[in-house]
């Protein structure tokens, strides 16, 4: 009897004295020393000695901005006792981590839930962002086929699906292919390397077509189902966070992120009347918006307050600029006779704009100018910002060309026509 009193009183003394126990572990990171270079993708090696005047419990490294915000996950270590060193390897694994001062930090817990820290400074490169390659889309009655063509420029199917199609967008970010169905088809995610898997969405029964266009802006997808006049963004596994609206009765056409700001055309079912809508991050719907005379083939940001809108007008291409704060709209110079097919952006002040008269244009806005590029009839255009290339799309080529020089660098041929083609990066 005294035996079982003498544990109890133990157990209480013991359990008194652990919850009393107000003192934070103590942690200092031996290694590395402050002011680390370092790649991302590179292993660090950490050392890092705790103490505590009752009992440790675990360690948490992991990399922070220098504002205390996590980076990446933690490597955590169970520790016993009032005293250890750890050491580790901690990958920066991270391919999304850019160029900058970074911490690593060091949190120490000991068995109460007191906890310390202490922060190493690192200044980190990022990894260079390159072009793993380009995704073509081709289409037969009822079917597309995707094909990838790969950074030495050798063609791969990549898959043949059912149902139609409208729009081929790649997500970097998520290493993810998808495109939009019109009618029959449907939204469908791909994950490329395996990493990050894909998803569906099945298109419901409407009057038109159900999908409209689809584009990647960093970790979302954003979605138009044209249908409903709705624009979702969506995350690598089908997760939907934010939705804008069109006005009613209408449906979006183009979008594009400039600054904190998202800007729509959309149209009315009839295609005779459109607008141009400017909406906020957190969706709803628009802010303003005003009258557009257009229907634009790419929608392309100048910056936070303005937007390259090209497109055509009764057959004959345009330019104009939106601007946010006069609501409205400007022309900067008149295109030459024909339509636009495509067009892409060099930089804030600069557009290459593909028309059916053979001719690429490079437009600069200072100064004020537009000069025959190329002569290529391209369906579709697109600039490789990390390499300095133009990619286009030419009936059933597919071309690679030096920039700002026209000599091509690289080329293959699709069977088929391309529907679409949209770049590959590998971050």
């Amino acid at each position: 009897m005294r035996c079982a009193l003498f544990l109890v009183l133990a157990v209480l003394v013991f359990s008194c004295k652990k919850d009393g126990d107000g003192s934070a572990p103590a942690v200092s990171i031996v290694l590395p020393v402050d002011g680390l270079q370092a790649d991302v993708l590179d292993t660090v090696h950490i050392k890092v000695e705790l103490s505590d005047d009752v009992a440790l419990s675990r360690l948490e490294v992991r990399l922070v901005t220098t504002g205390q915000v996590p980076v990446m996950i933690a490597d955590v270590r169970n520790t016993t006792g009032t005293s250890a060193t750890v050491e580790m390897n901690y990958i920066l694994y991270d391919t999304h981590v850019l160029s900058g001062q970074y911490y690593l930090e060091a949190k120490a817990f000991d068995e109460a839930g007191n906890e310390s820290h202490d922060f190493a400074l690192i200044n980190l490169t990022e990894v260079p962002r390159v072009l793993k390659g380009v995704f073509a889309a081709t289409t037969t009655p009822g079917f597309v086929e995707l094909h990838r063509i790969d950074s030495a420029w050798n063609l791969w199917s990549f898959g043949n699906y059912q149902g139609d199609f409208t729009d081929l967008e790649v997500n970097s970010w998520w290493q993810q292919v998808a495109y939009t169905g019109s009618e029959t088809g449907v939204f469908r995610s791909v994950s490329i390397d395996g990493n990050w898997a894909g998803w569906t969405m099945n298109a419901l029964p409407s009057a038109g077509p159900y999908w409209g266009n689809v584009i990647s802006h960093g970790r979302d997808w954003l979605v138009n189902f044209r249908a409903n006049g709705l624009l979702k963004t969506y995350t690598w596994n089908g997760s939907s966070s934010v939705i804008y609206t069109a006005n009613n009765a209408y449906h979006f056409r183009h979008f594009v992120v400039s600054g904190d700001k998202l800007f729509a055309d959309m149209a009315d079912f009839s295609e005779t009347t459109r607008f141009m809508g400017v909406y906020v991050s957190d969706g709803g719907g628009a802010i303003q918006q005003t009258v557009i005379n257009l229907n634009p083939v790419a929608l392309l940001p100048r910056d936070a307050t303005t937007i390259y809108a090209v497109g055509n007008e009764n057959n004959q291409g345009k330019l104009l600029i939106y601007d946010y704060d006069q609501n409205g709209f400007w022309e900067p110079v008149a295109l030459p006779a024909g339509k636009v097919l495509s067009a892409t952006q060099i930089d804030a002040s600069t557009l290459l704009i593909a028309m059916d008269n053979g001719t690429v244009y490079k437009f600069t806005y200072s100064p004020v100018g537009l000069l025959p590029w190329l002569s290529a009839t391209a369906q579709h255009i697109r600039y490789d910002e990390a390499g300095g290339t133009v990619i286009t799309c030419e009936g059933t080529s597919i071309k690679q060309y030096d920039y700002p020089q026209t000599g091509v660098l690289e080329q293959t041929v699709l069977a088929d026509t391309a529907a679409d083609i949209e770049l590959w990066y590998n971050r």
